[in-house]
């Protein structure tokens, strides 16, 4: 028999190829819907969850082997063990295993069962919907928990009958999440106007550099690398503008007016060249104003941590997790876009690999 190396394990939970591993992750996730399902099932329908007790109780029993034997085969081939425990991810494993060994009250496992959906967002890279690494996930995802775990423990004070009733208040919450959506999403239509306004001008401005370059001779495009050098030099810092780009700027239509034989043209592309390139640097400092950015921000905020602390049971841990990845979600994309040119926020950043290739036809030496 062919004993499997722990690479070979690693790979088969964390990166499935073969049919057999991929068919053991789907059953894992049917495990974590199923497992929701029943927990939900005893707070909302105990009679349903009375009735087939003992298929329940068998079933949770086999489950919960299943996702101990997943944790100890992960943690055997995990590489780097200590990495492996401190994962968020692999935290929310455990917390869906280990109080169970300890028995613990029974709404408090009810609680733990339901927070196994946690575990989808490390099954969903079958369906290539979620990644965790460098993504707005990454950045939610403290909050995510922090919030999450509050409602968890308000879900058990109620439980008790230690919470407040509260009158229906999920209505009142539809409405002020949606208007908070449609601001949202007003927010990143414009942000992303920018970004795509920013990109768009770099390739605009990279067939202006050429256009200007194919007139010109080798030995005078060394001009204009060195004037796309300090454009750089600006694009990718905070100053929009400086000494060096004007003396550039006058050294370009110095060249053009060198040459005779395409004088109206080469002019012409100078001016635009100039036109496209201080657009380029007033648009990335074209920045929303901090004051509504905030203002944004502690609405989405308070806006959170109240659907947490009032809307009961199941369903409010839904909207929390919903609304937070959503909303929150939604306002870091639009500091990204925001920020696509450096930046505090930088998972989305517009390239200028293309413009900086134009350095090697530039060399004088061609």
């Amino acid at each position: 028999m062919k004993v499997l190396s722990l690479p070979a394990i690693s790979d088969f939970f964390e990166h499935p190829q073969t049919t057999f591993a991929k068919i053991v992750h789907w059953i894992l996730i049917f495990f974590i819907f199923f497992s929701a399902f029943s927990a939900f099932s005893e707070l909302e329908y105990p009679q349903i969850t009375h009735r087939y007790a003992l298929f329940f109780l068998w079933a949770e029993r086999i489950i919960l082997f299943s996702f101990l034997a997943e944790y100890v085969l992960r943690f055997i081939s995990a590489p780097k063990k200590f990495m492996f425990l401190v994962h968020p991810f692999n935290i929310v494993d455990l917390l869906a295993i280990i109080p169970f060994f300890f028995g613990i009250n029974a709404s408090i496992a009810r609680v733990l069962r339901i927070l196994r959906l946690l575990k989808l967002a490390k099954h969903l890279h079958l369906l290539q919907a979620f990644r965790f690494k460098n993504t707005i996930l990454e950045k939610i995802f403290p909050l995510l928990i922090l919030l999450s775990s509050i409602k968890i423990f308000v879900w058990i004070l109620e439980t008790h009958g230690l919470w407040p009733e509260n009158q229906d208040l999920g209505a009142l919450f539809s409405i002020i999440g949606f208007a908070l959506g449609i601001i949202l999403a007003e927010k990143v239509s414009a942000t992303q106007g920018k970004y795509f306004a920013i990109r768009d001008s770099l390739f605009q401005l990279r067939g202006l550099l050429i256009s200007f370059s194919y007139l010109i001779s080798s030995v005078d495009q060394q001009v204009l690398r060195e004037w796309l050098q300090h454009f750089l030099k600006y694009f990718h810092t905070e100053d929009s503008y400086g000494k060096e780009l004007l003396e550039e700027y006058k050294h370009l239509f110095l060249l053009a007016q060198k040459y005779e034989n395409h004088p109206a043209d080469i002019m012409v592309l100078a001016k635009e060249i100039t036109v496209e390139s201080n657009f380029l640097l007033q648009k990335k400092q074209d920045f929303i104003p901090l004051a509504y950015n905030l203002l944004l921000q502690q609405a989405n905020l308070l806006y959170l941590f109240l659907v947490t602390l009032f809307l009961p049971g199941a369903t409010g841990l839904i909207s929390v997790i919903i609304a937070t990845y959503i909303l929150y979600g939604l306002y870091h994309v639009t500091l990204d876009f925001d920020t696509a040119v450096g930046g505090e926020y930088n998972l989305i950043n517009v390239s200028t690999k293309e413009l900086e290739s134009l350095f090697v036809p530039f060399s004088p030496s061609i």
